[in-house]
Formats: C-alpha cells, structure tokens, sequence
C-alpha cells in the first residue's frame, strides 16, 4: 500500500543520482520492478555507502548475488558429479 505521508521517490533515499553517472561501456536494458520500501533504503545503505546511484546499486547487487549464486551452484554439481 502506498504510504501518503512519505511520498519520496525510491531515488530520492540515494545520495547520488544516476544523471551524473558515467555511461555503461555495453548495451543495457530498462526494466520496471516493485520493491518494498525496505529494501529500497536498504539498497540506499549499499549506494549511499558506495557512493552510487539506485540504478548502479541494484546492478552491482545483482551482479555480486549471482556471482555467489554462480559459484554455489558450481560447487553443488561437482560433488554431485563425484561417484
């Protein structure tokens, strides 16, 4: 449910805006998702302390996560692998 008292934009928790970024060096895509407002300001907490806007906070989480994820899924097949 939208909270009418604080009607800030999820950018707005992020110290540094993304007009000021540098450009990608490879091709990217929009995409539109819903987060809680939880994990908005938490995603702030990665930015603000990293010193990055919301659209390069939610890569480079997305980019650490899968790359954890990857590595995860990478050392579960190989034992499963072994006889």
């Amino acid at each position: 449910m939208h909270d009418m008292a604080d009607p800030r934009r999820p950018s707005d928790y992020f110290a540094r805006s993304a007009y000021g970024s540098q450009g990608q060096s490879h091709p990217s895509h929009l995409v539109s998702i819903r987060l809680s407002d939880d994990l908005v300001r938490r995603l702030a907490e990665v930015g603000n302390r990293e010193g990055t806007a919301m659209s390069d906070t939610i890569r480079l989480v997305l980019e650490r996560g899968l790359s954890i994820s990857g590595k995860t899924s990478a050392k579960h097949s190989t034992r499963r692998s072994r006889p």
